[in-house]
C-alpha cells in the first residue's frame, strides 16, 4: 500500500515529549525543545483497525538514539509493524505490578514485520543514519 504523505498534516512529538524517559537527562536539561518525529495517524480504516505511518530522523539525543516515547498496550490488543525505510531496534517489556516480567529487542529491517504483543510496553530506536519510516495496524480500542 503506496501513501503520499506529502499533503497529510502529523502529530508532531518534541523533545519536551519525552525528557521524562531518556537517558542523558544532564543533555536534555539544556537541549531545545526540537521536533523528534512524526506520526500520520488514521490514514486508513478497516473494521476496527487503523493504519498509521510513523517518520524517525535520524538523531543523537545526547548520548543515545532517537527513540520513540513509548506506551504500553492493554489486554487483547497487541500492535503490528512494518518497517518500510530504515531500520530501527524494537525494544519490549512486559511488566506486572511494578515489576518487569520480560524484556526483549526485536532488530526490524526494511519489509520485516514486527508484532507487539498484549501486555507489553514497546519504545522504537532509530539506531541508524538513515531516516526510519515505519506502519503500524493497531487496534481502535488499544
Amino acid at each position: 500500500m503506496e501513501i503520499n504523505l506529502k499533503d497529510k498534516t502529523p502529530n508532531i512529538r518534541y523533545l519536551n515529549d519525552i525528557k521524562a524517559v531518556l537517558f542523558d537527562q544532564e543533555w536534555a536539561k539544556t537541549a531545545p525543545n526540537h521536533e523528534l518525529y512524526y506520526m500520520y495517524r488514521g490514514l486508513q480504516e478497516k473494521g476496527n483497525l487503523v493504519y498509521d505511518i510513523t517518520v524517525i530522523p535520524s538523531r543523537m539525543l545526547g548520548e543515545e538514539f532517537v527513540k520513540t516515547k513509548g506506551h504500553y498496550h492493554i489486554e487483547g490488543h497487541g500492535e503490528l509493524y512494518m518497517v518500510l525505510e530504515g531500520e530501527a531496534f524494537f525494544l519490549m517489556q512486559k511488566e506486572e505490578n511494578g515489576k518487569i516480567l520480560d524484556v526483549y529487542c526485536v532488530n526490524g529491517k526494511k519489509g520485516d514485520f514486527i508484532s507487539v504483543p498484549s501486555l507489553y510496553g514497546h519504545i522504537t530506536i532509530n539506531n541508524s543514519s538513515q531516516e526510519l519510516k515505519m506502519a503500524n495496524w493497531v487496534s481502535k480500542d488499544c
